[in-house]
């Protein structure tokens, strides 16, 4: 009789199945702080899509022992610790303590409260380096309303409109201070559209009318703009809708668009 092969538990295949979704910590990392505390959430985001947050403390040693690295284990020896008995918070926080440097608040804060926003940096990247550069300065509940300000002040000269709207608001927050601004820069890209849209229709219009050489080739983009039911050119709601054309009685169209007309 042929031995039956055991099958695995639900626990065993939950671990095996992923055991690679995390890459081993990057010990020549430029900036090693970062890099642990970045390896540091997606091991935690590991832990707890694979329902591992409830397991004893030696099993989470043992999974954090085995992803984070062979040339961390080198660390892990340093700590001098037993790995049968060293609990799972207790590890974390020596990892923390050796990979990130006691933080100098002002120099934090100084990096913080000098930041301005870049050339090449958008409305939503820059708030997102500030959110980011204010979680080291130990603001607490002012947090918030420093965003709001170095993100105000701090706005480039290419935005100099959106800074006057946003010191213009009364009891503004954060969240709207973001909202208002990208709201300016997304109807001023807008306008500029529309704008560059009817610079080419009246190029379009001019040549037409005979000012310049007509190829066949404008004569098509002509063509392509003008309505078909008012005989002009407009980018949203046509001026001929519900008008009744004096030539066939039908709505929606002037008589000198009217297809009737033509035919006739």
């Amino acid at each position: 009789m042929p031995t039956e092969k055991a099958q695995p538990t639900a626990e065993c295949s939950k671990v095996d199945s992923m055991t690679t979704t995390v890459s081993p910590l990057d010990l020549k990392a430029t900036n090693l702080s970062l890099a642990w505390n970045n390896w540091k959430n997606s091991f935690k985001i590991y832990m707890r899509a694979a329902g591992l947050e409830q397991q004893t403390d030696q099993q989470k040693v043992a999974l954090l022992l085995h992803h984070i690295g062979p040339d961390s284990l080198l660390v892990f020896n340093s700590f001098n610790y037993d790995i049968d008995t060293v609990r799972y918070d207790e590890l974390l926080k020596s990892f923390n303590d050796y990979f990130v440097p006691k933080v100098n608040v002002v120099v934090e804060r100084y990096r913080f409260f000098s930041r301005k926003q870049a050339e090449e940096e958008t409305i939503e990247e820059f708030v997102t380096v500030l959110k980011n550069l204010s979680l080291s300065c130990e603001f607490k509940t002012l947090r918030e309303d420093l965003i709001r300000d170095i993100f105000v002040c701090g706005l480039s000269p290419r935005f100099k409109s959106v800074k006057e709207r946003l010191l213009s608001e009364v009891d503004l927050k954060l969240d709207k201070a973001v909202a208002i601004a990208k709201n300016m820069v997304l109807a001023k890209e807008n306008s500029a559209e529309l704008g560059a849209d009817n610079e080419k229709f009246i190029a379009v219009i001019r040549n037409k009318s005979g000012d310049h050489a007509v190829t066949q080739q404008q004569q098509t983009k002509v063509q392509a703009v003008t309505c078909t039911k008012c005989g002009t050119w407009h980018k949203y709601k046509c001026p001929a809708e519900g008008v009744k054309c004096h030539n066939c009685g039908k709505l929606n169209h002037y008589a000198k668009m009217c297809y009737m007309r033509k035919k006739t």
